[in-house]
Parts: structure tokens; sequence; C-alpha cells
């Protein structure tokens, strides 16, 4: 599932591609500027080009903000691993 990460090893979240697996669900809203990913119970709020994101109602900081491009944003890769959102490497 994984087709793009960056060199600071952040994964891009693209709307078109989760909706092709089941328990992701991903809409943007422009009121204010912002990405909500679902996967399974899990809410997640992300608001471009801020250092942290909502996972639920815990406040989650990132090493960087969060860069945006087209219909998606890319999340570290590390943090969907820990959640078990993606699975580990190897």
């Amino acid at each position: 599932m994984v087709t793009k990460v960056d060199k600071n090893q952040n994964v891009y979240v693209d709307m078109n591609e989760l909706s092709r697996h089941r328990g992701w669900t991903f809409t943007i809203s422009l009121e204010p500027a912002r990405a909500d990913v679902r996967i399974g119970n899990d809410h997640i709020k992300i608001y471009p080009g801020a250092d942290r994101i909502h996972i639920n109602d815990e406040l989650v900081t990132l090493p960087g903000t969060v860069p945006t491009q087209g219909y998606g944003v890319y999340l570290p890769l590390r943090l969907l691993q820990e959640r078990g959102y993606l699975p580990a490497e190897g």
C-alpha cells in the first residue's frame, strides 16, 4: 500500500489510495483547512503546515510540519507503524 515515502521517512497519505483500502477513509475540509483520516475506530485530524496532529483526543507532536501535496499529506512512517496502521518493516 505504501508507495511514496520521502527522504525524512514520511508516508504520503493519499485520499484516492486510502479509499481502496477497507477500514481507511479520508476527507478534506477547506474551512478550517484540515484532513480527516479514519482508520478503524481511530480518527486522525491533520492540519496541513502544523507540527501536531490529533489522534482521537490525543495531541501528537510530529518531528516537523505536515507537508501537503494534492489531495494528501505526509505523515511519519514510524508513527503509522507504531500505531499499527501500517505493518512494521522487515
